[in-house]
């Protein structure tokens, strides 16, 4: 995954392999910026630029001092609500398969809302993807009870 960003008037890159890959912030030319003693990157003005993560966005973040700068599009705040209330609810009755199927759903969803050419096909996969989730989940759960596999 690939941004570009400007910090400070400094245009960078950041990016991440896949797998758990560390980040990694590029300049224009694609040399990596260099880092100081701590590990931090360091713009051309000697500013450290921490990453991080945002996890109420989730989404990578970097930080210059007071300045806090969101690499994607943000998603709205109650449809991060919602699908933390999901996952909760999904956690809390559903086991393991029910939050394993409530994470995806959240992946997807937050995908999908930034798509870089988001249009309406987006936002119905969005709003649909969580109710075939939750149906898909009744129907396994109505499938194994009429199995009998249940003890």
């Amino acid at each position: 995954m690939r941004y570009r960003v400007a910090v400070q008037g400094t245009d960078v890159v950041y990016e991440r392999g896949r797998g758990r890959s560390k980040p990694r912030l590029l300049d224009e030319g694609g040399a990596e910026l260099p880092r100081d003693r701590w590990g931090n990157y360091q713009l051309p003005s000697g500013r450290a630029v921490i990453v991080g993560y945002d996890w109420l966005q989730l989404a990578p973040v970097l930080e210059v001092g007071p300045e806090r700068v969101l690499l994607a599009r943000p998603v709205a705040k109650r449809v991060v609500v919602g699908l933390a209330v999901l996952t909760g609810l999904a956690f809390l009755f559903g086991g393991a398969v029910g939050t394993l199927l409530a994470l995806a759903t959240s992946a997807v969803v937050v995908r999908l809302l930034r798509a870089p050419n988001r249009g309406r096909a987006h936002l119905v996969g969005a709003v649909l993807t969580p109710i075939v989730a939750i149906a898909l989940y009744v129907g396994l759960g109505v499938l194994v009870a009429e199995s009998g596999l249940t003890g």
